[in-house]
């Protein structure tokens, strides 16, 4: 063991920005065995950035192992709601890294929360709840940088006050677990919501849409036009949408080309899913190729408004709608020439300076950053534009 007085000379130095010398010191951190992350945070060494960030590198590996290690736990805990509050802990815990153990833990921020609302509202509403969340407080949907994986971290979607719609719906039930309020996640293809019951009628929640009420009448619209006699099987348990979580934060990894967090959250992933579905559980889930990770994450790499190019033939176009697979007929299907994978999500693109709308698979598809005003017949049908340009999908439905 080195010695503990050298030890905020080692953390000052960390700001060189030379790889040779941050390489010197970490070999010198190793020294000080386990108990190091304990002593830095004793230490009145303020640490900001570019400090923090050098520290969390050292750091990274060892806390990947560490959950992984422990992921086991999860179900040690007997009611799915703490399951749910557990692992939505341990993985902001591992996303936020050791500038987590600076701040506010997840525990404290749901907690804060629930008390807020207890002060400011004589009832306890879900129908309230979600205002105060959504609306008041300001927790919206993240419109811009979608696919971040930090928009399934619980402590950056409080703090950064952002996050994609499953980790908004789980903010929701851990926080009106809180308050007494019976709430679950309710899956739609395309997108996810909350449900409960209010004055004895089903309604759902539309965490990523300000908090969104969507009456009876608009879930049968939204099914299909089908009745409600089997919409409640729709309803998922606490820890089937940590699952679905960690099946979104795969996909989101992936959009990054970060195999070895990809790695990571498959094995978890595989842990509560085994859990949750033994009899429909695939041990096979090794490889990480497109098209296994689809098998697991069969959410849309993109959204509705999103500007796309298409790989192999350059055009240019607006995502107005998309399928989880390939819905097209097998005819249609065999008379195109690449044939792409069907078991993967299916876009539908209004092609820039035409009138032509294509039907594309997700492995053919890239991001185009470049600024662009998509002109086609259809985009101010599907679509308003915001001030800064970008295009907001609407509630007109994509004929089927």
């Amino acid at each position: 063991m080195l010695d503990i007085k050298q030890l905020p000379f080692i953390i000052y130095l960390l700001d060189d920005e030379s790889r040779d010398v941050q390489r010197e010191l970490f070999e010198q951190l190793k020294g000080y065995g386990s108990g190091l992350r304990e002593e830095i945070l004793k230490l009145p060494v303020e640490l900001v950035q570019p400090r923090a960030d050098v520290i969390d590198k050292f750091f990274r590996g060892q806390d990947r192992e560490g959950l992984k290690g422990v992921w086991y736990k999860i179900f040690d805990i007997k009611d799915e709601l703490g399951q749910l509050e557990w692992g939505l802990t341990r993985l902001a815990e591992y996303q936020t890294g050791f500038k987590y153990h600076l701040s506010e833990n997840v525990k404290d921020m749901l907690d804060r929360l629930a008390d807020e609302y207890r002060a400011q509202y004589e009832k306890i509403d879900a129908l309230e709840l979600a205002r105060f969340l959504f609306v008041i407080k300001n927790i919206r949907g993240a419109q811009t940088d979608y696919y971040n994986p930090q928009n399934c971290n619980l402590h950056y979607v409080i703090n950064q006050k952002r996050g994609v719609p499953i980790s908004l719906v789980g903010l929701y039930i851990l926080i009106g677990s809180r308050l007494g309020l019976d709430i679950k996640g309710f899956n739609f293809p395309g997108h996810f919501m909350a449900w409960t019951k209010y004055n004895d009628r089903m309604i759902l929640i539309d965490c990523y849409h300000e908090g969104k009420v969507v009456e009876e009448k608009e879930i049968v619209f939204l099914n299909g036009g089908k009745d409600n006699s089997k919409i409640e099987e729709r309803k998922i348990d606490a820890v089937s949408l940590l699952s679905r979580l960690l099946s979104n934060l795969i996909h989101a990894y992936k959009s990054q080309d970060d195999t070895v967090n990809q790695e990571l959250i498959v094995e978890l992933f595989k842990e509560v899913d085994h859990r949750c579905h033994p009899e429909e559980y695939a041990s096979e889930i090794t490889v990480m190729d497109t098209n296994e990770l689809n098998k697991i994450s069969n959410g849309p790499l993109y959204s509705p408004g999103e500007i796309v190019r298409h790989r192999r033939y350059g055009y240019r176009g607006l995502v107005v709608d998309y399928d989880l697979q390939c819905e097209a007929s097998d005819a249609w299907y065999l008379g195109n020439q690449s044939q792409p994978e069907r078991e993967q999500p299916w876009y539908r693109v209004l092609v820039h300076e035409s009138q032509q709308v294509t039907y594309s698979a997700e492995n053919n598809l890239m991001t185009d950053k470049a600024p662009l005003t998509v002109n086609h017949p259809l985009v101010e049908y599907f679509f308003a534009r915001t001030n800064d340009g970008k295009y907001v999908r609407n509630n007109n439905p994509w004929p089927k």
